[in-house]
């Protein structure tokens, strides 16, 4: 699927439906957030999606800064 066309194609079926402004309809009459829809799309790209280890990350997060946490944020432990 083209990239501008992420928005605009329905993410369960691939289908063409229509945006307007933040939300998309599909042909059925489905309707969800547009932005949503488009991310649910780059998501099923095959080579795109990586596993994601969250508890890696706080961990290596907890290390890099033990006092403040990312950006000032307080970790959640």
């Amino acid at each position: 699927m083209p990239a501008p066309y992420t928005s605009k194609s329905d993410h369960r079926n691939g289908v063409i439906g229509k945006r307007n402004g933040d939300w998309f309809r599909g042909f059925d009459g489905y309707r969800c957030n547009a932005d949503w829809n488009a991310s649910q799309n780059i998501g099923q790209w095959i080579g795109f999606s990586c596993p994601l280890y969250l508890q890696e990350a706080v961990a290596a997060m907890a290390m890099a800064d033990t006092e403040g946490g990312v950006n000032d944020s307080p970790l959640i432990v």
